[in-house]
């Protein structure tokens, strides 16, 4: 079985994030080759993921202004990585 790497949305779109990966690995790009994989969502998917992130109020006051924010920011950011169908990108080491 292959090791693959969640994209963690907000979080990969951090710029903290990115700079402490600069930090950590001296470069933008990662040390190894990376292939993407999309899963596409269906909408019991993309609602059972905006419930769960809804628990989070610390993150929704920090990235968002209200709930309602980070579902419409979380399904448009799902929308644009399935390219027009709700998907999230796993990515895994290749040789």
């Amino acid at each position: 079985m292959a090791l693959k790497f969640y994209e963690e949305y907000p979080y990969n779109e951090s710029q903290r994030a990115i700079d402490s990966a600069i930090d950590y690995f001296g470069t933008r790009e990662p040390p190894v080759k990376l292939q993407a994989e999309l899963i596409v969502l269906d909408e019991t998917d993309v609602a059972a993921k905006v419930g769960a992130m809804g628990h989070y109020a610390s993150q929704i006051s920090t990235f968002w202004m209200d709930a309602a924010a980070m579902e419409t920011a979380v399904r448009a950011v799902l929308i644009q990585t399935g390219n027009g169908q709700p998907a999230e990108r796993l990515w895994r080491i290749i040789q």
